[in-house]
């Protein structure tokens, strides 16, 4: 059965103040749109009363010998990375084909174009699609929908939005596989925390510095529907 789960209001300065503070960021940058992760800066790209940060990457391509094993820290990258494009969707049925690649795991970021004088909470939105269609951006098909924060964002939000693995990619459970694991489980690749496994947080994030995007927390709020 199609779960849909949105997520209102997912806040996660305190997880990231520690993992930054962890791990300082050498990045050092002054263009008004370009910011740092730990990875390396990113620069933005306006969209309305937006600025936007597309194809992070929050995990290292879960492809050949990272197929089917929970994801691992993004490689750090030179010079400032394109933020203007979303990367791929990660691979599912459409009608009778297969759309995207496995080389999928990125997320996008919104916020105001002038950064306000106050730090803002953070929305995460959780991809519906029953853990097999979908994505972070969404769809050419199954309806053409489109997510972005150009619409929230002005309301005073950060908006985040990322894509997972997806259908037997994602989620499968298998013997042979349970032994590769040191706990000797399997399964639920898609919905495995990255970068941050101690904070508490269930869903993967990129570590970013709590000054990139004026981020402060807020309560977290989810809502599911069948």
């Amino acid at each position: 059965m199609l779960i849909v789960r949105i997520a209102l209001a997912v806040t996660f300065l305190t997880s990231i103040s520690a993992a930054a503070a962890a791990q300082p960021v050498s990045c050092t940058v002054s263009e008004a749109d370009v910011v740092c992760t730990e990875q390396g800066p990113v620069r933005g790209v306006p969209e309305g009363d937006t600025l936007a940060f597309k194809g992070i990457p929050y995990a290292k391509p879960p492809i050949g010998t990272l197929r089917w094993k929970p994801p691992e820290a993004p490689a750090r990258w030179a010079g400032i990375r394109d933020g203007s494009l979303v990367g791929a969707v990660c691979p599912q049925l459409a009608g009778k084909e297969v759309k995207g690649e496995e080389d999928c795991l990125y997320l996008n970021i919104w916020r105001p174009s002038k950064i306000p004088g106050r730090p803002l909470p953070v929305m995460v939105w959780l991809t519906g699609g029953g853990n097999h269609m979908l994505s972070g951006q969404g769809m050419s098909f199954f309806g053409g929908v489109t997510y972005n924060g150009v619409q929230l964002v002005p309301q005073g939000v950060i908006f985040v939005s990322y894509n997972l693995r997806l259908g037997a990619l994602g989620f499968l459970a298998h013997p042979a596989l349970d032994s590769e694991r040191p706990e000797k489980i399997s399964g639920n690749y898609g919905r495995s925390r990255c970068c941050n496994g101690s904070t508490g947080i269930s869903e993967p994030l990129v570590v970013i510095p709590p000054g990139s995007f004026c981020l402060e927390p807020r309560p977290v709020a989810e809502t599911s529907a069948r």
